[in-house]
């Protein structure tokens, strides 16, 4: 049925809506994309990932977007799922990256899990934000971030950016970030790279 307005003249279908999904804290829908990454693929990023299963799923995004990605003002809406572990001590986290468009801002909103956000200037200049339910970060265009799960669960954080934002990896892949998260007994630790 094509709906109509108060007039009666027909109007534009509505789409059917991407939703998340609540309790699995899934972004579900049609449209909606996933990628993955295992050790594997990252193995670099890690200090020591010797002997560990390359296989070992890390994370996986689910992303939308409405519209064409080159078009100024259109958004990704997303979710990462970043699984609990350690890679021989260090946390299981994201790759990293900068924007491309240092004027591209991101929002990231803590859903489930714990952990950590490192974000680095390109003068390398760190600092770290905690990640729980309910916490909002605003990553400025030009910061790199990467997320590192603490906790015992997985890690779920909604996000929201341009699609116009573009991602260096190069970067990161180079120069790497300053700092690493490793395990101790008496809870995460912080260690210079």
């Amino acid at each position: 049925m094509t709906p109509t307005s108060a007039t009666g003249t027909a109007t534009t279908p509505v789409p059917t809506p991407v939703e998340l999904t609540l309790p699995a804290l899934l972004v579900t829908g049609e449209p909606v994309q996933r990628s993955g990454k295992t050790l594997g693929e990252l193995s670099s990023s890690y200090l020591d990932a010797q002997g560990v299963d390359p296989a070992m799923p890390l994370y996986a995004v689910d992303v939308w977007q409405r519209g064409e990605t080159a078009q100024v003002g259109n958004l990704f809406v997303g979710m990462t799922t970043l699984q609990p572990g350690t890679v021989n001590g260090e946390y299981v986290m994201t790759r990293g990256h900068y924007h491309q468009d240092p004027n591209a801002a991101e929002i990231y909103v803590g859903v489930a899990g714990e952990g950590l956000l490192l974000l680095m200037t390109r003068d390398g200049d760190a600092r770290t934000e905690q990640v729980r339910p309910g916490s909002i970060h605003h990553i400025l265009g030009h910061e790199a971030h990467r997320l590192v799960n603490t906790g015992s669960e997985p890690l779920k954080v909604f996000a929201v950016w341009p699609t116009t934002a573009g991602y260096d990896y190069e970067a990161i892949n180079a120069d790497g970030f300053p700092v690493r998260v490793f395990a101790s007994d008496a809870g995460p630790v912080l260690q210079p790279r």
